[in-house]
């Protein structure tokens, strides 16, 4: 029970909630290893994640991954693997150190965005029974009693602050070849920034794994230790290996994604033009960035996105009680005043992080990870690596796009879609489809569809088809403006090959209520009809509420009673001249209604139990 206690209540695997029946003691440094019987070597797993455990299995593409990555290695060659986030890239890397090390005293050192990147890095070395230390500079990184630890977490930020570069070779040169450097999130590193440069200081080790979930950078300058090849006027980023989002879908590690584009009028002053512009976001064109800044501050266009968002999780959370929503803005005084908009639209004040907030973000973040708490407002503080796997809705109240003008990538939009997309294991539902709420402009038009044709190249691998190829947009600039006030307007969502309209998706929505239907998707639903040909409006399909009538007990007893007759009918003609006992399947039939031989007199719920059975023959 103390070990239950000491782990949160919550699988140091998966983070299932567990109840003190569904968990299992287990070691953290292996038993067969060395490992104590004791509290402070235990820890609790849900029993799935123990059995996992035991084996470690790689997933598919780690194993293939690890091979080349091993292949590098062994001829001291620095290496770079792309995953997509939520894929399994930090378990990989700490199986890649695991097989390098192999029985050699061999240490290793991960160089991480933020500190609560190093915690999940530290927790899954741990699983693996390696000892992972925090250091907060190079002094204690190079100090330190590697006897007791095989791995030292700092930030990049730490390693860029050392303030002796000479001792720091030294002790590279003298344990190098029995060390290996893991940075993760390697395009954080420049060759011409300050973190760039220190990495560099670090060819020299026995071993260099460079991991990245979006490898590029919008300044256009090169990340150490990564090969690039030449395409048309851009220099791209050439990983050894490759596990992107189609990949991901493909093998159900992330979820599929439904874009919810909202549209809306903005209004600024141009202050070099003296006039006042008035646009709608999806056809600003060279205005899209002032446009889009006018759209995400607090205005009736945020309200109106806060309100979508909120309205999908209650939805959502029929089925999976502790889905989330994260809101992204700008900055913390945009933040401060979406907290107070959620207050009044909800109810209840969200949980906000950002940099003048007095509590510690990280504290903030592990707490909001294990409750059960709707909504999370955050500016820059929930990025890459921050794995809270409940988030399922984010609503986009940020001008940071940042979309490349030459390849139309976005390093931010990548990030925030990241942290939705992680596939939970432990939620035993149909359909976890995420829902992304982000401004219409023509650049995030362009990245949505190309997200959805990944969707769709899955679907088509899965056929049979060929792949199609993608399509890239242009970026932006800014001008001396004031941005005034902007209105929302039409809500879009992409779905697979589907773009349906907000007043489809209302429609459905009201037609799913008039007949209780209460896990769907409205927007798979749409796409599952258009796809069928069935639509494209599928106004044959939906039942406005305000023409609906609760038909009372009687009426829907004839009709049942009627569907049952024409049900036998049917049956009794395919049977015929097959050779089965007419007269043998009336009382099969009446014994289905539960001990009532008479079918004129049977209950409502009599006649459902006889009608399922009449729909299985």
């Amino acid at each position: 029970c103390e070990i239950l206690i000491r782990s949160g209540w919550h699988c140091q695997m998966c983070d299932k909630e567990l109840d003190g029946t569904n968990y299992e003691a287990d070691h953290i440094k292996p038993f067969t290893r060395g490992g104590k019987t004791t509290i402070e070597n235990g820890q609790a797993l849900c029993k799935q994640c123990n059995r996992r455990k035991g084996s470690m299995e790689l997933r598919k593409w780690q194993a293939t991954a690890l091979e080349i990555a091993s292949y590098h290695f062994a001829r001291q060659e620095p290496v770079l693997i792309e995953a997509y986030p939520g894929s399994g890239k930090t378990f990989f890397g700490a199986s890649a150190f695991i097989k390098w090390r192999q029985s050699q005293k061999r240490s290793a050192i991960i160089v991480v965005p933020s500190l609560i990147i190093g915690e999940s890095w530290a927790k899954t070395f741990s699983r693996m029974g390696v000892n992972v230390a925090y250091r907060n500079g190079m002094d204690d990184v190079m100090n330190m009693p590697y006897s007791d630890y095989s791995a030292v977490c700092i930030t990049y930020q730490a390693i860029s602050a050392n303030r002796n570069p000479d001792q720091f070779r030294r002790f590279l040169e003298q344990k190098g070849e029995s060390l290996m450097i893991i940075f993760d999130e390697v395009h954080h590193c420049g060759e011409s920034n300050v973190w760039g440069q220190v990495a560099k200081q670090c060819e020299k080790a026995g071993a260099i794994l460079c991991l990245t979930g979006t490898p590029f950078r919008l300044d256009g300058c090169r990340i150490p230790f990564v090969k690039y090849k030449q395409i048309g006027d851009e220099q791209v980023c050439e990983p050894a290996y490759k596990y992107q989002y189609r990949d991901a879908l493909a093998d159900s590690v992330v979820r599929p994604v439904v874009f919810m584009t909202q549209d809306g009028i903005a209004v600024w002053e141009d202050f070099a033009e003296g006039v006042e512009v008035k646009s709608a976001l999806s056809a600003s064109g060279a205005h899209s960035w002032k446009a889009l800044t006018t759209a995400t501050m607090p205005s009736d266009y945020s309200r109106k996105m806060l309100e979508s968002g909120w309205q999908r999780i209650q939805d959502l959370r029929v089925e999976d009680p502790k889905a989330a929503q994260i809101v992204f803005a700008s900055d913390n005084r945009s933040a401060d005043e979406y907290v107070e908009m959620i207050t009044e639209v909800c109810g209840f004040r969200p949980v906000v992080v950002h940099s003048d907030v007095d509590e510690d973000s990280k504290e903030i973040i592990n707490r909001f990870r294990d409750s059960s708490e709707p909504i999370l407002v955050s500016v820059r503080m929930v990025a890459e690596g921050v794995d809270i796997p409940r988030l399922r809705v984010a609503v986009c109240l940020t001008n940071k796009h940042g979309f490349s003008q030459d390849s139309g990538e976005s390093l931010a939009m990548e990030q925030m879609l990241g942290r939705i997309v992680r596939m939970r294991g432990d939620l035993d539902i149909e359909d976890q489809s995420c829902y992304f709420y982000v401004p219409r402009t023509e650049n995030v038009e362009k990245w949505a569809l190309r997200i959805r044709e990944d969707q769709l190249h899955v679907a088509k691998l899965q056929r049979g088809d060929d792949k199609e190829p993608r399509t890239r947009g242009p970026g932006e600039q800014q001008a001396m403006w004031l941005p005034k006030e902007a209105s929302a307007t039409e809500t879009t969502a992409i779905h697979n090959e589907q773009s349906i309209s907000r007043e489809e998706i209302d429609r459905i929505k009201d037609a799913f209520k008039a007949h209780n239907v209460i896990n769907w998707s409205p927007e798979r639903f749409a796409a599952i009809m258009k796809d069928a040909r069935l639509g494209p409006t599928l106004s044959a399909q939906t039942v406005e509420p305000t023409s609906y009538e609760p038909m009372s007990y009687e009426s829907r007893r004839g009709d049942f009673l009627k569907r049952n007759n024409s049900k036998a009918k049917q049956l009794v003609g395919k049977l015929r001249g097959s050779g089965v006992m007419l007269d043998w399947m009336a009382p099969n039939v009446d014994w289905r209604a539960e001990g009532n031989p008479d079918v004129q007199t049977c209950t409502l719920e009599q006649l459902k139990a006889r009608l399922t059975w009449l729909d299985h023959w």
